[in-house]
């Protein structure tokens, strides 16, 4: 395996030869969007039209009710001084840049989860019309914290989310990933909600760590398929619910920390028991200090 260290960051070259979209998790969404040859996409494509095509290509395929919003080019608004959200919310528009994957990995979760991308919008502005612009509320940075660096676990059966809830909250690393090996993409369906993760994992390097929330699904949901839960709104309507039933964006510490690359088959290099017990990325739980 050939390693290359940038910007501090340790690439695996081998796995950067072939297109990312044939390896997990990118490879999913290449199952979502048939219609866009996502293995050939080069930035120089990227802009708001490309996502509007395949927005109706998107429900087109996978028989959806139109969202409502539509993606356009922040070029062609140069006088705008509204910030972004409430562009989003009074407009029913996305403003988006040319060659950006950044953006063009926020429109892909867009087109995902538009009931969880909404309801984030609506917060924020409520958050806004209640505290203002400045300071940013707790709330806000919240949804911003999941909406770049989001990891959703869809497990089955509440014995596993209760035991993987008890192992995220002491950061047992090695029972997650290896003696539940098994369980991975079976009961325990990983899925990508941080458009800024999706970018990340274009060049993924040992540090890439996202912002977890663990929702359970029931088995007749998970025999349907991960591809065809994705594309199915499914997901989308089990992960606003949850937000909203459980106010996870106003609690002190709604997430817990998940390094991605430790997911079975997410990470390109051997996933060994040495590559588990480094704790630089797969940190124990820090031990709270008593002070006598």
């Amino acid at each position: 395996m050939l390693l290359k260290k940038f910007n501090d960051k340790t690439i695996v070259l081998d796995a950067l030869i072939s297109s990312p979209f044939l390896r997990p998790p990118l490879s999913a969404l290449s199952l979502l969007f048939p219609s866009q040859d996502l293995i050939q996409l080069d930035i120089t494509r990227l802009d708001a039209n490309l996502l509007e095509k395949m927005r109706v290509c998107f429900e087109s395929d996978m028989n959806l009710v139109a969202w409502g919003k539509r993606f356009i080019c922040q070029e062609s608004m140069p006088e705008d001084v509204r910030y972004y959200e409430q562009i989003i919310f009074e407009d029913n528009a996305i403003p988006t840049r040319r060659e950006s994957w950044h953006d063009f990995f926020n429109g892909i979760i867009w087109l995902q989860f538009p009931q969880t991308k909404t309801y984030l919008n609506h917060l924020h502005i409520s958050e806004i019309d209640t505290h203002g612009l400045d300071p940013r509320t707790k709330v806000r940075n919240h949804i911003t914290h999941f909406d770049e660096c989001g990891i959703v676990l869809f497990i089955t059966g509440t014995k596993l989310l209760a035991k993987l809830a008890f192992l995220f909250d002491t950061q047992e690393w090695t029972t997650i990933f290896c003696e539940l090996k098994e369980e991975w993409h079976t009961r325990i369906l990983p899925v990508v909600f941080g458009h800024a993760n999706l970018e990340m994992l274009l060049t993924p390097f040992v540090g890439l760590t996202g912002k977890v929330l663990l929702i359970q699904i029931d088995d007749k949901q998970r025999t349907q398929g991960l591809s065809s839960l994705l594309g199915s709104r499914v997901l989308d309507t089990l992960l606003v619910q949850h937000i909203q039933t459980n106010q996870t964006l106003f609690s002190n510490k709604p997430f817990y920390p998940l390094p991605i690359l430790g997911i079975p088959h997410w990470h390109y290099g051997p996933q060994d028991l040495a590559f588990y017990t480094n704790e630089g990325y797969f940190m124990p739980k820090r031990k709270k200090v008593v002070v006598k």
